[in-house]
């Protein structure tokens, strides 16, 4: 009841404050970048950047919040009067005058909304709703289109096929991020020639309230069984390989870093440090030689370098059953080595190390299905074919 409650007067409170930004008269031109990831592959942060730097466009701003606590009068001023509204998650835009372009933040492995299995009708119409509030949605291939629809419902006419901006990040080998990561190690343990491996997962915890998606990572970040530190460790010495792993931003504030065991070679990032450091996480993807994941569809992403994949599967079946999979065959939709356990994890690990080319056929084939605009050029596209026609007439 508590909770029933608190959630109402919330939405009040931003059912008020959404009429009072509709008194505030439109600025033509005005570009308001909804950030609400910050640092975690983002695609406001990557366009925000080109309209501002590149295109050094001066009436555009970044914001992680649209309204509600923390937001001073000036920065609710500036969204109220905005004309351009670039979104990353929820559709946001004042009035009907304005324009809302989603970037969204993922090509979907996993159900959402209505292809989530444990969702509910009423909260899927609900976001079904607000979702296509947006005037134009950003898209990297006819299969994207077909595969976001299918979870909330689009019309065909409000894709428009630029790639997403988050992606230039990817083909930027930035020095400073290579930098940043050997500096988590202690000296000794890396040199210029280590093998930098990147691990992603998705969320299991905080999507719903109490429940759980799949397997708990339990005492060590991959949540495997019979964990055995020393012997990973030894390996990924053998091989000059570290490890900087970084949850799912909704996990991150679940979970204790200090009941995930890490070492010498394996150091976990959040957040934080990704915006101290002033990286994104797409620019440590960049000089990564190699991805592990679950079911985040990061990897998708990680296809156009065309760079060796693990996925971590040891809870498939729970997952599929709590939320289910959008793409099947699972195997043929993810291109790499699949592991349960240690020993399949470093059998893997070793294989790549000797023969990175081993599923480089496959990862070529699902990247053409799923992206079909390559090349460092996403921004600019966004920018010439989408933003510039509304705001410079």
């Amino acid at each position: 009841m508590k909770d029933k409650v608190k959630t109402a007067y919330i939405r009040a409170l931003l059912i008020t404050l959404k009429c009072l930004y509709k008194l505030v008269k439109k600025k033509p031109g005005r570009i308001c970048v909804i950030d609400e990831t910050p640092n975690s592959g983002s695609n406001a942060e990557a366009i925000y950047k080109y309209i501002a730097e590149e295109v050094k466009y001066n009436d555009v701003f970044i914001t992680k919040k649209y309204m509600g606590r923390g937001m001073t009068l000036r920065d609710m001023y500036m969204v109220a009067s905005s004309h351009v509204y670039i979104c990353t998650h929820k559709s946001f835009k004042v009035s009907k005058d304005r324009v809302c372009i989603q970037t969204w933040h993922g090509i979907p492995l996993k159900g959402m909304n209505y292809m989530d299995r444990g969702e509910e009708e009423l909260k899927a119409e609900t976001w079904h709703k607000e979702f296509n509030n947006c005037d134009i949605i950003l898209s990297s291939s006819n299969l994207y289109e077909v595969l976001l629809s299918s979870c909330i419902g689009i019309q065909r006419n409000k894709f428009v096929k630029t790639g997403f901006p988050r992606n230039d990040f990817l083909t930027m080998n930035n020095k400073t991020s290579k930098a940043d990561i050997l500096g988590l190690f202690e000296d000794g343990t890396v040199n210029s020639d280590t093998k930098v491996i990147v691990y992603l997962p998705t969320f299991r915890l905080g999507h719903k309230k109490d429940k759980i998606e799949g397997k708990l990572r339990e005492g060590n970040i991959f949540g495997f069984d019979n964990y055995n530190s020393k012997e990973l460790e030894q390996n990924l010495k053998a091989n000059n390989c570290v490890i900087i792993a970084k949850l799912h931003p909704i996990e991150e504030k679940l979970l204790s870093a200090n009941k995930l065991a890490t070492s010498s070679r394996i150091k976990l990032v959040n957040s934080k440090w990704l915006e101290e450091s002033k990286n994104d996480l797409y620019n440590l993807l960049s000089v990564s030689d190699m991805l592990i994941t679950d079911y985040s569809s990061v990897y998708f992403d990680y296809l156009l370098l065309d760079k060796p994949i693990i996925f971590i599967n040891n809870d498939l079946d729970q997952y599929r059953q709590n939320r289910s999979l959008l793409l099947e065959p699972y195997d043929f939709w993810t291109p790499g080595y699949k592991v349960s356990n240690q020993y399949e994890f470093i059998h893997s690990l070793n294989n790549y190390i000797n023969n990175h080319e081993v599923f480089a056929k496959e990862r070529k084939q699902i990247k053409s299905m799923l992206i079909e605009t390559e090349g460092h050029d996403n921004c600019k596209r966004v920018w010439k074919e989408v933003v510039e026609p509304i705001v410079i007439k």
